[in-house]
């Protein structure tokens, strides 16, 4: 299924996106294929979700040929010499069961990429099919965490499918963190964002970044490694009581790394977070609290229901008051139609 949804690359044989649509790559498959096509004008249109940089991760690339007519009958003249059994060798398959997030990935530097296994209790195959049918999990409908071999010092939550989507996360969850460098992976579904919003940290140590919390996402291109979205390094001591604006991180996997100072009792953390699905939900807009952008431009959903809010555990643990927008944006002569089905508070 390609889930072309406001993430996409569409080719038309015209100067106008009103010009017949030649061939379309939908934003969880990017083959590194080549493409033909003959005409007086191409136009590529490049669209990508309202996820905004900082999180800059959608993108594409493409080499552009013009051949001449003799280059073409040459090709034309090997590929008829070439044996059939030995075509595609060499080509990647797509698993479609993998998880895979939106888009291409920027290119990064080099401090700013960090390996997977990075663990030393690690073993390089850990994140291995058998090692995961291996783990003892719990979804978010169940209590706690699921936690894998202490020695790892790793929890991940996995979203169930017809469960809630947020919840509460610290350092509680862990023991034994004096020195210990620790994970939490936080896995959704194919089209989920994830929104953090940090509620308590403090984080001591000797010296800088003795101690610190990374935010790292998967990277496509760069296989088995990460990019980093966000660090906070030691020292640091901050509460975020007054804040109501989460992180909003581009990706259905989440990897949360820290590293508590050796001799400190003091380093803890507490934060909520929410799975947002951004084919169902709408998109969400950054730098806020809450606020959603419906866009039926490149989106095959032009109607369904429309629930805001109400279910999150990070809205419900910020008290006070909240204040949410949804805004609808229809194409060049639609109409938007909205239907009050319930109302509760």
């Amino acid at each position: 299924m390609c889930l072309c949804v406001e993430h996409f690359v569409s080719i038309y044989d015209g100067k106008t996106i009103r010009d017949p649509i030649l061939h379309t790559l939908c934003g969880y498959v990017s083959p590194g294929e080549s493409y033909d096509f003959n005409g007086p004008s191409i136009l590529v249109e490049f669209s990508s979700s309202h996820v905004l940089p900082p999180y800059h991760f959608n993108g594409f690339a493409a080499t552009i040929e013009f051949p001449t007519s003799a280059d073409i009958d040459e090709e034309e003249e090997v590929d008829g010499l070439e044996d059939e059994d030995d075509h595609g060798e060499d080509d990647e398959e797509y698993d479609d069961d993998i998880e895979h997030d939106y888009g291409e990935d920027t290119e990064y530097e080099d401090d700013e990429i960090v390996s997977i296994p990075e663990f030393d209790d690690d073993p390089d195959e850990i994140y291995t099919a058998e090692t995961r049918r291996n783990q003892k999990r719990k979804n978010f409908s169940q209590k706690g965490p699921s936690i894998s071999l202490a020695e790892e010092c790793r929890v991940e939550y996995q979203r169930e499918r017809r469960g809630p989507s947020s919840g509460l996360i610290s350092s509680d969850n862990f023991e034994g963190l004096k020195g210990k460098k620790c994970r939490l992976i936080l896995k959704g579904y194919k089209g989920d964002v994830l929104k953090i919003l940090f509620r308590k940290l403090q984080l001591t140590g000797d010296k800088e970044c003795g101690a610190f919390i990374r935010i790292s996402t998967p990277s496509i291109r760069r296989s088995p490694k990460l990019n980093i979205v966000h660090k906070i390094c030691s020292p640091f001591d901050g509460s975020f009581s007054n804040s109501q604006i989460p992180l909003l991180i581009n990706s259905s996997t989440v990897y949360l790394d820290f590293k508590f100072a050796g001799k400190s009792r003091l380093d803890y953390f507490g934060a909520l977070f929410d799975f947002h699905n951004v084919l169902t939900q709408g998109h969400p807009v950054p730098n806020s609290t809450c606020d959603t952008i419906y866009s039926s431009y490149g989106s095959p959903l032009s109607r369904g229901p429309m629930k805001v809010f109400g279910e999150s555990e990070l809205i419900r643990q910020l008290g006070g008051f909240v204040r949410c927008s949804t805004a609808l944006i229809p194409q060049q002569g639609q109409t938007v139609t909205i239907k009050d089905l319930c109302i509760y508070s």
